[in-house]
């Protein structure tokens, strides 16, 4: 018998794909689609989730998928960088921001929805970052309705014992990231491995009070 770990093969309505961002930057996608056959004719929405920092989209397949036994199609992505869209030899080698998703990748993702489905409502879930991802899109108007949750201000101030709070954002995660190369979640346990690019800008966000909103690269993409 063989020692190598044999590939799960996926349900026959999760289709993988890769989708090139305007910039040339491929990421990784997949359909979870709609188990009715008349999902294209019918009223029904697609949903997008856009995932937290980091966050394998697996994460979210027994969610999707309980969606398409419920009759609707669901897309859902890894931000660039990230599990299966980090393209690079090495996370070290990744430059891309946290802003990049949202200017870029989730633009892209967008757009790929609309082209295949033209007529349809599109419905946005995002989970921590990518519901703060949302405004900055460029294309954001084609969201007929968002549904977000772990969206919140983590300014460290806002959060439970913000002294631990602070002492993480200003030393431990800096620390770490500059020791490894890039942003080692899976280490502590606190999301996803990121490129040092985002853990600066996600830093700079959470020691201020307006949060992102106080960035002036993110009131720039508004």
């Amino acid at each position: 018998m063989s020692s190598k770990k044999q590939k799960r093969k996926l349900p026959e309505n999760i289709k993988k794909f890769d989708l090139k961002c305007n910039d040339g930057y491929v990421i990784a996608c997949t359909w979870i689609e709609s188990l009715e056959k008349d999902f294209d004719t019918n009223d029904k929405p697609v949903v997008i989730i856009a995932g937290a920092t980091a966050v394998p989209q697996k994460y979210y397949y027994i969610f999707s998928s309980y969606l398409a036994e419920n009759g609707i199609t669901v897309f859902t992505f890894d931000w660039r960088g990230s599990s299966e869209s980090l393209r690079e030899k090495s996370l070290k080698e990744n430059k891309s921001g946290t802003l990049d998703w949202g200017k870029k990748d989730l633009p892209a993702c967008i757009d790929k929805i609309r082209e295949r489905y033209p007529e349809k409502e599109i419905v946005y879930i995002g989970n921590s970052v990518g519901g703060h991802m949302l405004p900055i899109a460029p294309n954001r108007d084609e969201i007929a309705r968002a549904i977000t949750f772990g969206v919140q201000n983590a300014f460290f101030r806002y959060c439970p014992l913000p002294q631990r709070y602070f002492m993480l954002w200003t030393i431990l995660y800096p620390t770490m990231s500059h020791y490894y190369g890039y942003y080692f979640g899976s280490s502590v346990g606190f999301v996803g491995n990121c490129s040092i690019t985002s853990m600066i800008e996600w830093r700079k966000w959470c020691i201020s009070n307006h949060y992102l909103c106080g960035d002036d690269k993110f009131n720039d993409m508004g």
